[in-house]
């Protein structure tokens, strides 16, 4: 384990240092490198980001229910939301880069990725998660909330599954685990400028990148920046018909040729 940590931090040093080097200047200047020490921070703006009415697909079809308030509503998609990003970004602090964009000195976008080669949940990270994270809300209020939120977010897990054919098939891949700008400051080409980042730093590396995304307009977005559909998933609660079924697309982007100095000066 202390080997597995090692090789992820000096995986993690030396994409810094690309970074640095040979993808943030330019076009891409407004983006930076964010401390791990404002990873509170990083998960308010990434939860903001996915509940801001329209809330992201998926996270409101885990805690969706025609029988409840709106209120109470909202109050489950930010418990859920909370929850889900922890979980899948914590482990990034210290195996994973953490970009963003700032208004001054105020963190309003955000893009979370996982090295080539590096593994996304260990046995002892899962363990780990549990200590620090706790119970998803979906388990900790079954009883209030009912089953169908827990059985959601368990169907959740063909994603991770179907995630792991990637690198199988492509290779070492970047993995865009979020990418979230605040909707008080879309329309300003800053969510445009973290994706444009992460593509030049897999051009430079000649490593694939991918991503999951919910919604066949995220996945035509994508498809703009080089994306491809690679496999289109279902999530349905077996046993339940009146719940909708919820898309995700796993998509990938393959490297291109150009340097990243001229795939930055593309944007």
């Amino acid at each position: 384990e202390r080997n597995m940590g090692a090789s992820a931090s000096n995986i993690v040093a030396a994409t810094k240092a690309t970074l640095r080097e040979h993808i943030l200047n330019g076009k891409l200047s407004t983006v930076e490198i964010l401390d791990n020490r404002e990873y509170g921070t990083i998960i308010d703006v990434l939860v903001k980001s996915f509940t801001a009415p329209p809330a992201d697909p998926m996270f409101s079809w885990m805690v969706e229910d025609d029988k409840i308030s709106e209120g109470e509503y909202n109050r489950r998609l930010l418990l859920q939301t909370r929850f889900m990003m922890e979980w899948v970004n914590r482990p990034l602090i210290h195996k994973g880069i953490l970009l963003g964009v700032k208004d001054k000195s105020e963190i309003v976008g955000v893009a979370s990725l996982l090295p080539p080669g590096v593994s996304h949940f260990p046995i002892w990270t899962s363990a780990y998660q549990v200590v620090s994270i706790g119970m998803p809300p979906s388990m900790m209020y079954k009883s209030e909330w009912g089953p169908i939120p827990q059985k959601k977010l368990d169907a959740y897990g063909a994603v991770e599954v179907a995630k792991k054919a990637v690198p199988k098939e492509f290779g070492p891949s970047w993995y865009l685990q979020a990418i979230g700008v605040l909707k008080t400051h879309h329309g300003k080409g800053l969510g445009g400028a973290l994706l444009r980042s992460v593509c030049a730093l897999a051009d430079h590396t000649q490593h694939p990148v991918y991503l999951d995304t919910e919604s066949e307009w995220h996945e035509e977005l994508y498809k703009h920046f080089g994306f491809e559909t690679f496999r289109k998933l279902e999530l349905r609660v077996e046993g339940e018909d009146s719940v909708r079924v919820q898309p995700i697309y796993i998509m990938v982007r393959k490297p291109q040729q150009a340097s990243a100095q001229r795939a930055a000066r593309s944007g």
